[in-house]
Parts: C-alpha cells; sequence; structure tokens
C-alpha cells in the first residue's frame, strides 16, 4: 500500500497495558545489586519492573525486557498485601504512571539504565 493510500484517524486510541513483570532476584539482593541503602523487607519481597505496550496481543511471545543505557529508572516503595516491594519504572515516565495508576509511590532509589541488570524474569 502506498503511503498516499493511508488514512490516518487522529482520534484512534490504542489499546494499552501497564503490567510489571516479576524479577527472579529478591529485592534485597536486588537493591544491593544497585547500590541502594534502602531498607529491604526481611522476607526477600519481590520486585517488578513495570513495562507498557500499546501491543497487548504479543506479551505471550515476549522473551525479556531491556533497560535504556541512556535512561534513569527509579525504584518505588510498593510494599502490600500482595507481597512486591518495588517497582522500577522509568524515572521519565513516573508522572504519567503516577496519573494511569491513580496513586503515588514513594520513590527510594534510582539506577542508570546502563547497569549491570542481570535479573531473569519469573
Amino acid at each position: 500500500m502506498a503511503e498516499a493510500e493511508l488514512e490516518y484517524n487522529s482520534f484512534h486510541e490504542s489499546p494499552s497495558v501497564y503490567l510489571g513483570l516479576e524479577l527472579s532476584t529478591p529485592a534485597s539482593e536486588f537493591m544491593s545489586s544497585i547500590g541502594a541503602e534502602t531498607a529491604t523487607p526481611s522476607d526477600g519481597g519481590k520486585v517488578k519492573a513495570v513495562i507498557w505496550t500499546t501491543t497487548p496481543w504479543t506479551l505471550p511471545a515476549n522473551k525479556a525486557i531491556a533497560f535504556h543505557k541512556a535512561e534513569k529508572y527509579s525504584v518505588l516503595d510498593s510494599r502490600g498485601a500482595d507481597g512486591v516491594s518495588y517497582l522500577l519504572v522509568a524515572t521519565s515516565m513516573l508522572d504519567q504512571f503516577f496519573f494511569e495508576m491513580n496513586k503515588k509511590y514513594q520513590v527510594v532509589a534510582e539506577f542508570p539504565g546502563k547497569s549491570n541488570m542481570a535479573h531473569k524474569v519469573v
């Protein structure tokens, strides 16, 4: 199809989802790996990397997530009944994330995307 044949609907809204992907690394070990001096749960807790996509139908085929080397990431305190201790969110996306979740989490640490992030997703 030629570019001239395409019609773009400027009012179209793509479906999108936020998804927390659990790391196999316990919270205390993760926080230590980024050099954070924050109290961590004694039970190890969980860490989830938050991703956002407008193509949710591709999620079953996902094999990995990546952190952009030029981006900074925030560690959010999300300790609650679900056993999740921390959420990882791109710092530049915090305001949007807080708006979409209708909740503001406390930032307890930050780390650069270029840090060694050899943590597996469960």
